[in-house]
């Protein structure tokens, strides 16, 4: 883009008021390196597509970012505040097997899970302490970089997860079910070892 690249406009964007941060951003790029995708999140970036970009992974992608699916998808989905927890409408649904599938046919998980899995427990132990403080400030980043790291890698129930809390933070007040850092922290360990799983037969760290 003229005058503005997109890391630079992405920044912008994000610190905006509430109603305009939040638009979801994709980046679309020629460079599809861990390193690449690591300043597409720092950038606060949603989504990552490497081009020349496929129809369909756009629109895969688009629909992952603004809560659309597919009719007869299976996913995780925010309980009712009543259960105080995370439904599961089957095992599998901690994993989007498609975009699981397009990370292995793009080669790249050897590089990318291990630096990612140690940056979602970092940002878990960011957002326990922002906790601990009650800082909405930091849990609303930390909820971001957790929402864009669960979606590029592929773990659909942490994605829908965070991004329901996120919402939350985002109005400003702490998420109302009970015990949800609990299940949020144990449902990380169950995608972390799901991934692990799915890649431990492409060379991805074990």
């Amino acid at each position: 883009m003229p005058v503005l690249g997109g890391m630079a406009a992405t920044r912008q964007l994000r610190e905006m008021s509430d109603g305009v941060r939040s638009i979801p951003v994709i980046a679309l790029t020629g460079h599809s390196s861990a390193q690449d995708m690591q300043a597409a999140r720092d950038a606060g970036m949603d989504g990552f597509l490497s081009k020349p970009v496929n129809v369909v992974a756009l629109r895969k992608e688009l629909a992952r970012l603004i809560g659309q699916r597919p009719v007869g998808e299976v996913s995780a989905s925010p309980a009712s505040p009543s259960s105080g927890g995370v439904a599961f409408t089957a095992a599998g649904s901690l994993l989007d097997a498609e975009r699981i599938a397009l990370l292995k046919r793009m080669n790249i998980m050897v590089d990318l899970l291990p630096d990612g899995l140690a940056q979602v427990r970092e940002h878990v132990g960011q957002l326990e302490e922002a906790v601990r403080r009650n800082d909405l400030s930091a849990a609303r980043q930390a909820l971001h970089s957790l929402v864009g790291l669960s979606g590029e890698l592929g773990a659909r129930a942490m994605f829908e997860i965070t991004k329901h809390h996120s919402r939350a933070v985002g109005g400003n007040v702490w998420p109302s079910e009970p015990n949800w850092l609990e299940q949020l922290v144990a449902l990380t360990l169950e995608s972390e070892r799901a991934l692990q799983a799915s890649f431990s037969g492409d060379g991805a760290a074990p």
